[in-house]
């Protein structure tokens, strides 16, 4: 019956023909809480801590801005493009030349891909791999003046998890991670996501990590819309 609806279907396809929700879920067997395989954009900020030395001594937590989007490219391969900045800030004390405040902010841009096995089931294990531009500036200011540092760096990140969907309106994502972000930090960690859909198209994502070979951690929040 959910045929019917497009009826005439060449006249129809002209200008598209929806299925109704449950409908159209159930004919490309995708749930509805799913976000490997769809299209969204995501903006989330979180509070790292780093694993640097110099910069986990200037500041407790790194504070992280970012929006990524995310496309399917095949039923299996997203890609992901994503930007953001990365901001620490504090005081230290040099012997030689007493107190002094530092500031390291970064703005970045990259892409990425992810693979997933499984579209359409309950469980779908992925794998991911991405990249980034890294553009740093590095600003130390003291009672005889100031000076500033800007330089360029790379960063990548690979691993691999579960995408989790035990609810229509639940997606729980655990993964496994290796990255090298430059000064921000390095290393190996594991850390999940949780993202509740509130509707249809817009969903909210609470993530957190921990370290594994190296110190630092991550919590955050994050709002979606899928589209």
């Amino acid at each position: 019956m959910a045929w019917a609806i497009c009826l005439g279907g060449v006249v129809v396809s002209s200008v598209g023909c929806q299925l109704p929700l449950a409908d159209e879920q159930h004919a490309v067997g995708v749930p509805s809480s799913a976000l490997l395989g769809t299209r969204y954009a995501r903006a989330s900020i979180s509070r790292l801590k780093t694993g640097n030395p110099v910069l986990d001594e200037i500041d407790d937590f790194v504070t992280a801005l970012s929006v990524d989007v995310n496309l399917p490219v095949s039923e299996t391969i997203d890609l992901q493009g994503f930007l953001g900045n990365r901001e620490a800030s504090g005081e230290l004390v040099d012997p030689v030349v007493g107190p002094y405040e530092m500031t390291v902010t970064a703005q970045y841009i990259g892409a990425g891909l992810t693979a997933h096995a499984s579209p359409g089931e309950v469980l779908d294990p992925y794998i991911f791999v991405a990249g980034q531009y890294l553009a740093r500036d590095v600003t130390q200011h003291n009672s005889l003046g100031s000076i500033s540092i800007d330089e360029d760096e790379f960063g990548w990140v690979a691993g691999g998890g579960i995408e989790w969907r035990p609810h229509g309106s639940v997606a729980v994502s655990p993964y496994i991670k290796y990255f090298d972000n430059a000064v921000f930090g390095e290393g190996t960690r594991v850390g999940g996501r949780i993202d509740t859909w509130l509707n249809r198209n817009w969903f909210l994502e609470v993530l957190g990590e921990a370290p594994i070979s190296a110190d630092g951690h991550a919590i955050g929040l994050g709002l979606g819309f899928r589209y």
